[in-house]
């Protein structure tokens, strides 16, 4: 999502040193707004979200950057990490996708339930949410629409300022649909649920075939972490209702061939399992749960958020 006009409805009060640089990711908010992209129209190399050009250290000789992204922006924050070694003063992680990407995988190592990583890419999103986005679609008539998705998946609930509610839902209409944007295409595949990712478009940059952000906690130390995320995240988790994995053992979808098989993916267990070699490589991590909450922290609990935020950045501040 792009800043919404109410943007200033979350007051994080960084130290005066820190410049605070909102961006957008490619495909997503007005055309003058920053982006996060990567080269070409595929997705990356395997682990390659790119970072914006608008980051660049102030001087060579400390780092300066504190990255904080919610979702998928927690995983372009890591592999911004892990790009850019020794630029990074420390990663908010808010709610953030697995280090293995979204869908596809079973286990904490991030190993696929199928060789062509079927279950995850462009073919996996709601083909109605997805067609209410692209008509522009502002209303609460179906859950698949912007503004029930926002207020009920996105958080538990999402309950805010009605100008702050409709900025958002209208950010995310903003967003460029189709295959080489959101959400991509997709390849036939012969696995349940006979979805494979494609080439393009942002749900196939994280599918675990493309997106493996495990090098993070390669040795040698890096960035303080903060981890922050609600116990009640129906996206993020273990048991995501956006997990075809979770959603095939709910008999939401029909063939499911099983746990054995297709199990849902440890969202948060990957990533744990990842900080915690993180930790053990010598770094050094904080997980901040707050009971109660979804998958939006900073709109659902903003003075715990703004508070986890703006002491955490203190921490990191000193030496």
């Amino acid at each position: 999502m792009s800043p919404p006009p109410a943007a200033g409805y979350l007051a994080v009060q960084p130290p005066s040193s820190v410049n605070v640089v909102p961006v957008d990711m490619l495909a997503c908010g007005p055309p003058a707004a920053g982006r996060l992209s990567w080269p070409g129209s595929r997705p990356p190399p395997r682990g390659r979200l790119r970072p914006p050009g608008c980051l660049r250290a102030r001087s060579s000789n400390q780092p300066q950057h504190h990255l904080l992204g919610w979702s998928l922006g927690g995983g372009v924050a890591l592999q911004y990490a892990i790009d850019h070694p020794g630029t990074v003063a420390s990663v908010i992680l808010e709610s953030p996708m697995s280090p293995f990407g979204f869908g596809g995988t079973r286990d904490a190592g991030g190993i696929p339930c199928w060789p062509d990583y079927a279950g995850s890419g462009g073919g996996t999103a709601s083909p109605e949410m997805v067609r209410r986005i692209e008509a522009g679609d502002r209303g609460t008539q179906d859950q698949t629409s912007p503004r029930q998705v926002l207020t009920h998946l996105y958080g538990n609930p999402v309950s805010v300022p009605r100008e702050v509610e409709d900025a958002l839902v209208e950010s995310m209409l903003e967003m460029a649909i189709g295959p080489a944007n959101y959400p991509g295409d997709t390849a036939a595949s012969p696995n349940w649920p006979s979805a494979a990712p494609g080439e393009r478009g942002v749900n196939n940059a994280i599918s675990p075939k493309y997106c493996d952000l495990s090098g993070f906690a390669a040795p040698g130390g890096g960035p303080d972490v903060l981890w922050i995320r609600g116990d009640a995240d129906l996206i993020v988790s273990d048991t995501s209702l956006v997990d075809l994995g979770h959603l095939g053992a709910l008999g939401a979808i029909p063939g499911w061939p099983g746990p054995d098989v297709f199990p849902a993916q440890p969202m948060v267990g990957q990533m744990r399992a990842v900080l915690g070699r993180y930790q053990a490589a010598g770094g050094r991590y904080t997980e901040r749960v707050l009971p109660g909450c979804g998958h939006s922290p900073h709109l659902e609990r903003p003075a715990e958020f703004a508070a986890a935020v703006a002491g955490f950045l203190a921490g990191a501040a000193t030496p």
